[in-house]
């Protein structure tokens, strides 16, 4: 950063010695860099590339994490499809007490 005569930084370098803007018709120096709108444009164009990436890495990571937990819970289901093939009247005395259980909770 440049400090003016001012004493105000000019990250920019928008504003010549004379306070007028560099590649303005009739004031600083047209040659000496491009104007701020294509500065800008390029700052946006930068800053828009670095969102499409940011959000591609998220897209990937949420789609991995979808993948296992998807992958957990089938897993999850299998073995309790397995536990009630194996104990059919353990599993029906488990769900009878659960729905006594869960009736007098809603009763009150």
């Amino acid at each position: 950063m440049a400090a003016t005569r001012y004493g105000i930084d000019d990250p920019l370098g928008e504003v010549g010695q004379a306070g007028e803007k560099k590649g303005a018709p009739g004031g600083g120096d047209e040659k000496k860099g491009p104007a701020v709108g294509e500065r800008v444009s390029e700052a946006m164009g930068r800053a828009g590339e670095a969102a499409r990436q940011t959000g591609k890495k998220a897209a990937e990571k949420l789609e991995g994490s979808y993948d296992q937990v998807a992958e957990e819970g089938e897993r999850a289901i299998r073995s309790i499809s397995s536990q009630v093939h194996e104990h059919p009247m353990v599993s029906l005395a488990v769900a009878f007490c659960a729905g006594v259980l869960i009736t007098s909770l809603l009763k009150r």
